[in-house]
């Protein structure tokens, strides 16, 4: 911080810098980018944590940055919206001097640029069935993406006599490990793959496997795993009002708003009920591609640099 001699053109930050701090200690004028892959307002409660007084000082963090930052960029136009409206939120708590016109000063210099993703080729429509439909999880395995929805889902499905296979792509990392264990223990002669794979070339090969992509109403800012298999040619049940309607639009997926609806979805694409234009499907993911996005990333960076 005081190499007075270093210039620098702009300089692209995380969520998680406190930016007014960062800004106060360096030695340069240069433009200040703030990307907001994710925020603490929004960001779900663990269990754990709900025990305890919540704190929401890493929120307000992200609230502040956002003021300090000269530019403020957004993963999705629904976390700039779901954001903005808890920064709203917090400012209501406040006794007074609420500065509720901030959320427009943010707003006002915000974009949004998808992060982009490293396909692999491309994926259309399988060309054979599998003998067994295989349903995947390749999310990580936390208590936001709420696997234990999943461990209900299967549970139906058996209930049901329905058959299927299961594959994991990630074990379970800090918290939710009860949920990876009852899959485990119920389902274990079902899952043909669970863990992290050596190679991406192994992942891709792995996920264009599956047929059955039931994604949890866990919280999502972007969803880079739901894009990948969708690109892959799975299927994919989703839940209403997340940033899923942004990628694919309201009409083309199956949505569910209740645990009810996506056991009853997931088993009616199982059953081979649903009409689906796979092409499209992937055809919306692939256009995230990371070769094709880096072009507004140069766009907006040469603007800014100008500026």
């Amino acid at each position: 911080m005081n190499q007075k001699s270093a210039v620098y053109d702009l300089i692209l930050a995380s969520d998680f810098i406190d930016i007014a701090l960062f800004k106060s200690l360096l030695n340069c004028s240069c433009p200040v980018i703030l990307y907001m892959h994710e925020n603490q307002l929004v960001y779900p409660v663990s269990e754990l944590d709900k025990e305890k007084h919540l704190d929401l000082s890493y929120g307000y963090l992200n609230y502040k940055s956002c003021l300090a930052a000269d530019y403020v960029v957004f993963n999705s136009y629904y976390h700039r919206t779901v954001f903005l409206e808890a920064c709203e939120a917090l400012l209501m708590k406040m006794p007074d001097a609420k500065h509720s016109d901030s959320i427009d000063f943010i707003k006002s210099k915000s974009a949004v640029l998808y992060p982009g993703i490293e396909f692999m080729g491309k994926y259309y429509v399988k060309q054979n069935a599998n003998p067994s439909p295989i349903i995947l999880w390749n999310h990580r395995w936390d208590y936001d993406k709420m696997p234990g929805y999943f461990v209900k889902l299967l549970d139906y499905l058996v209930s049901h006599n329905k058959a299927f296979e299961i594959i994991i792509t990630t074990e379970p990392v800090n918290s939710d490990s009860m949920a990876y264990t009852q899959i485990m223990n119920r389902h274990k002669d079902k899952v043909i793959h669970h863990g992290h794979l050596e190679s991406k070339a192994d992942y891709w090969e792995l996920i264009s496997r599956a047929d059955l992509l039931p994604v949890s109403p866990g919280h999502d800012f972007f969803g880079i795993s739901v894009l990948e298999a969708v690109a892959a040619g799975v299927i994919p049940i989703l839940p209403k009002g997340k940033v899923y309607h942004e990628h694919f639009g309201t009409e083309a997926c199956l949505y569910y708003d209740s645990l009810e609806e996506y056991m009853e979805l997931s088993k009616k694409v199982l059953e081979g009920n649903s009409n689906f234009d796979h092409t499209s499907l992937s055809e919306s993911a692939l256009s995230y591609d990371i070769r094709s996005l880096i072009k507004e990333y140069d766009r907006y960076f040469e603007k800014r640099n100008k500026a």
